[in-house]
């Protein structure tokens, strides 16, 4: 068996090894032959020790925790004071147990009995010793444990530890992820607050733009409406239906343009709009003139 075999495994070798014992003895016959006992062989059972490190027995530690959850090895003379402090500690919360150890131990001796310890009562186990500290918890974070091991060490006296290791064991962690939300949740306020005033500081600058390009159609259809009034007598001259048909349909494109000018342009996309139509209406009015002017006979020569 090993050296970690807890007190309920040593028992059960040990009732196995009875039970071989009684087996190998056969019973006496009603004869009260005694060679057969002669011959029967010698079985010596030997209590299984617990495990012991640095000259401390688990299993007696453990034991020895009872309901204060304190166990003094040796003469520390601080069993009151560690008693009252693991009180302390339960109550915040942390499922405290204590062994103190009046010889000195290494720091790992110190680990690994608490580990030991920890294995069978749980929770979270602290090993005091003159020259060294030593922790291990199921419910305490690595770090956590790692820095409150430092408190303690730093600390006066065996309930003073306790209290040190206890205070750093059970501080709520900076609430850093609501820090990150809340600076996330600003940033994106900020951007929609900014795109927000560059949308409004543009809105006047659009309009007046918008403005601007709507009276620049405007003027353009004001010069076509004397050059389609001029064009007219000499449309009709000509007599010819197809002349005809262009210049009605470009003086009734010309008013309509006229017509939608009366209202200002509110968008970019209508201003491009406007201009391809005005663009369109000179055109037609430039090929009508065209026409005409080819139609016309030639001047006489000036004397």
């Amino acid at each position: 068996m090993t050296s970690t075999m807890t007190a309920r495994a040593r028992a059960i070798v040990a009732g196995a090894a009875a039970t071989a014992f009684l087996l190998a003895v056969p019973a006496s016959a009603d004869t009260g032959d005694a060679t057969s006992h002669a011959h029967a062989p010698a079985v010596v059972l030997i209590a299984a020790r617990g495990e012991v490190i640095g000259g401390v027995d688990i299993d007696a530690a453990v034991a020895d925790l009872g309901d204060d959850h304190v166990t003094v090895i040796g003469d520390s003379g601080a069993t009151t004071g560690l008693a009252e402090a693991v009180s302390e500690s339960r109550a915040d919360g942390l499922g405290l147990s204590v062994v103190s150890v009046a010889s000195s131990l290494t720091t790992q001796q110190a680990m690994d009995i608490a580990g030991a310890v920890q294995v069978q009562s749980g929770g979270t186990v602290l090993v005091l010793a003159p020259d060294a500290i030593g922790s291990r918890s199921n419910t305490v974070s690595t770090a956590a444990d790692e820095d409150a091991r430092g408190a303690a060490a730093e600390a006066a006296d065996p309930p003073a530890a306790v209290r040190a290791y206890t205070d750093v064991a059970t501080e709520k962690p900076f609430p850093w992820s609501i820090v990150v939300i809340g600076a996330i949740i600003l940033l994106i306020a900020a951007g929609i607050v900014s795109r927000i005033r560059v949308r409004r500081g543009r809105m006047p600058q659009d309009s007046a733009a918008l403005s601007d390009l709507t009276h620049g159609l405007a003027e353009r259809l004001d010069e076509l409406g004397p050059t389609l009034e001029a064009l007219e007598p000499r449309v009709e001259a000509t007599g010819r239906e197809d002349i005809v048909e262009h210049f009605t349909r470009a003086a009734t494109q010309h008013e309509a343009l006229r017509q939608r000018l009366r209202a200002a342009l509110t968008s970019r996309a209508e201003v491009d709009a406007m201009a391809s139509d005005v663009s369109r209406l000179d055109d037609r009015v430039r090929a009508i003139t065209d026409q005409l002017d080819q139609l016309a006979p030639p001047r006489p020569p000036t004397a």
